[in-house]
């Protein structure tokens, strides 16, 4: 049965869907793959190869579904129904793209959140090893060093704050107090004497 040369009821053409025939099968994927593209192009957002994806997947389940009995009957057209089974397969891919979306930014945020307490955690790990370091090294390498790294003073604001004759003095202190912490650093963990 040719569907050109004739107009076959839909009970028809379900006949002949359930009877297998491939040309007739073939002839009705091929006659409506270009209105379903046109439709799916106007209607949603999808490229080239989803549409014929979604095409394919409901072509088959059309297929199946009179084939397998649970489609006996239609009150509208095949184009109809196929169209409508794309429509439903469209709208399952829009959620499940959706979910995979919020999915991969809420594992970036959970990532961002970890990172950013590991972060604290390592700034705060750090801070406590500083502070045990500057504890052991004493006076007045813990002032120079404070003054320098943690209020941010300049060399020379130094010189005055702690009475050197000049900025130069203030280096070489710094540098041998630097050379202290590297020493006790490498003798091992802060506090392990304390």
């Amino acid at each position: 049965m040719r569907l050109e040369s004739t107009q076959p009821s839909t009970d028809q053409l379900l006949h002949q869907i359930r009877k297998g025939d491939r040309l007739f099968l073939r002839q009705l994927y091929e006659e409506n793959r270009s209105a379903f593209g046109v439709w799916v192009t106007k209607n949603y957002q999808c490229d080239e190869d989803m549409i014929a994806d979604i095409y394919q997947q409901a072509f088959t389940t059309l297929y199946y579904n009179v084939k397998e009995g649970r489609l006996v009957t239609l009150t509208s057209s095949i184009r109809t129904y196929l169209f409508a089974i794309g429509k439903n397969l469209i709208r399952d891919h829009i959620k499940i793209t959706a979910r995979r979306q919020e999915i991969l930014e809420v594992a970036v945020e959970m990532n961002d959140v970890d990172n950013s307490i590991i972060d604290r955690y390592q700034q705060s790990a750090v801070k406590t090893t500083v502070s045990m370091l500057l504890n052991r090294i004493g006076e007045p390498c813990k002032s120079v060093l404070e003054l320098f790294y943690i209020k941010g003073y300049a060399l020379d604001a130094i010189a005055v704050e702690m009475n050197y004759s000049n900025e130069n003095v203030v280096a070489k202190r710094k540098f041998i107090c630097l050379k202290q912490m590297r020493e006790l650093l490498a003798e091992g963990t802060p506090g392990d004497e304390i």
